[in-house]
This record gives structure tokens, C-alpha cells and sequence, in this order.
């Protein structure tokens, strides 16, 4: 009866153990997703160009889907939007080989395709990034089926 008992407990701990393993990789990853709309790839492409002299290490792009199709473009340092956001909500695109981060708990099916495959964050997990840098920002509305207009933007200089 006791080596039933000890198999018992061996058999719950290495089960539980398994899944804990399972959930970490899942919750350390971002599904890498393809952006379907030319309208707005070349919106952000534009607001990329009008932002290109402007390199700042540790920082990537980030797209944020609002309510009411309001689209925040952003830099953030990746650490900082994982925090703020979750990783279960983010995404990883890449538009003129750069990375751009999604965030949102909208359905993307449309807009966005996901690929099935999924890129490591697990180096900015549970980091921070300190600066005191104002990072330019845009605001997107879309309008209609396939128009976007930037209906704010914030660019800060540069202190390269």
C-alpha cells in the first residue's frame, strides 16, 4: 500500500510538472502573423520612412488595434509593451525587415494570417526598460474597406 501511494504522489508530481513545462513555452512566445491589407502595410511603411533617421537601440515597433478601428503606431522597448500588455495578447509581423510587435484581443482573421509558427521572447520576459525617451507615436483611423488616414501624430526629435 505504501508503494502505491508513493507511485501515486510520483505519478501527480511528474504530471504537474510536465504541464508546468508545457505552459511556460507557451507563455513565453508570439505567434508570427502576416499583414493581408496593402492599404495599411503602405500607411505604415509611410510613417516608418517619416521616422527612419530616428534609431533608438532597444526599442521596436508596435502596433496597437484600439476599439472603433483606431490603430496606435508606435516605438516601444519590447520589454515595457510584453509588461504593459501580456504576452498572450502580442504578435510578431515583420514589414521592410523590421519587427513590428501587435497587440491586441480582437479577432485578426482578415487583416492579419497567422503562420502557425511562434518566435521566443523569453529574453524580455519579466525586464525593463528605464529610459526617459518620448518615443513619436501616430494614430490610425480606417475608413471604409480599404482607406486609412493618420488622424494624430507625435514625432519627437531624435538624440542621436
Amino acid at each position: 500500500m505504501k508503494l502505491l501511494n508513493i507511485l501515486c504522489l510520483f505519478f501527480v508530481f511528474n504530471n504537474f510538472c510536465y504541464s508546468q513545462g508545457e505552459t511556460s513555452e507557451k507563455i513565453h512566445t508570439s505567434e508570427i502573423i502576416f499583414l493581408n491589407d496593402s492599404h495599411l502595410k503602405s500607411t505604415i511603411k509611410r510613417i516608418m520612412k517619416k521616422d527612419s533617421l530616428c534609431q533608438t537601440k532597444s526599442v521596436q515597433w508596435s502596433i496597437e488595434i484600439m476599439k472603433n478601428d483606431i490603430i496606435l503606431i508606435t516605438k516601444y522597448s519590447l520589454e515595457n509593451f510584453i509588461a504593459s500588455k501580456g504576452i498572450t495578447n502580442i504578435y510578431t509581423t515583420v514589414i521592410d525587415d523590421k519587427f513590428l510587435f501587435l497587440s491586441t484581443k480582437k479577432n485578426i482573421d482578415g487583416v492579419f494570417t497567422k503562420s502557425g509558427y511562434s518566435v521566443d521572447l523569453t529574453s524580455f520576459i519579466d525586464k525593463g526598460n528605464f529610459s526617459t525617451i518620448d518615443y513619436s507615436f501616430w494614430v490610425i483611423q480606417k475608413k471604409g474597406d480599404k482607406k486609412y488616414k493618420i488622424i494624430k501624430e507625435k514625432k519627437y526629435a531624435c538624440n542621436n
